[in-house]
C-alpha cells in the first residue's frame, strides 16, 4: 500500500513538472486559464465535488489554454472502503457552440495514452489512494477564443455505478 501511495505521489510530481508535451496548432492564439463559471478567479482546485454519498472526492485542480491545445488537471481521491474505477479516456471538452475538441493526450499515474487509444485504459484506486490525472484536447485554431467550455467525465465508477462529472468553465 505505501508502495503503491510512494509510486502515485512521484508520478504527481513529475506530472507537475512540466513534462507535458502538447502539439502547437499553427498560430497557437491566446494562452489563459479557465476558472469555474460564476467562481472567483483565485481558487485552488477550482471545483471539488463529493461523489457517491462522500466515498469520493473529484478534484479539478487547473486548467488552461497555451499553444493551441486545452490542459486539464484533475484528481479523484476515495475516500470509501470499495476500490474506484477510473476509465482514463472516457472525458470530453465541448465548447459553448457545442463542437467538441479532441482528445489529444490523457494522463493517469505516470502512464499517458494517446488520443482515442486512451478510452478504456482502467485504473483503481483502493481505499485512501489519490490518483493525479491530465487531459490535453485541441488542437484549438488561433481565431477561436473558446472562452467557455464544458469539461464533462463519463469514466468514474463507484461501487460500478457511474458517477457522472460535468464542469462549465469560463477564461479568466
Amino acid at each position: 500500500m505505501r508502495r503503491t501511495l510512494a509510486i502515485l505521489f512521484l508520478a504527481a510530481a513529475c506530472a507537475g513538472a512540466g513534462g507535458t508535451r502538447s502539439p502547437a496548432a499553427p498560430g497557437g492564439g491566446p494562452s489563459f486559464r479557465y476558472r469555474v463559471a460564476g467562481q472567483p478567479a483565485a481558487r485552488s482546485p477550482l471545483w471539488v465535488q463529493p461523489l457517491a454519498e462522500g466515498r469520493v472526492e473529484y478534484q479539478l485542480l487547473s486548467a488552461g489554454r497555451a499553444s493551441g491545445v486545452v490542459t486539464l488537471e484533475r484528481a479523484v481521491v476515495n475516500k470509501g472502503e470499495d476500490p474506484v474505477r477510473v476509465d482514463v479516456g472516457r472525458i470530453r471538452l465541448r465548447a459553448a457552440s457545442g463542437d467538441e475538441l479532441g482528445l489529444v493526450q490523457a494522463c493517469a499515474g505516470g502512464e499517458c495514452h494517446e488520443g482515442s487509444a486512451a478510452r478504456g485504459q482502467i485504473t483503481q484506486l483502493e481505499p485512501g489512494q489519490t490518483l493525479r490525472l491530465r487531459a490535453e484536447f485541441g488542437p484549438v485554431a488561433a481565431d477561436d477564443a473558446f472562452d467557455k467550455a464544458t469539461f464533462v467525465d463519463e469514466g468514474l465508477y463507484v461501487g460500478g455505478k457511474l458517477a457522472l462529472v460535468a464542469v462549465e468553465l469560463e477564461r479568466q
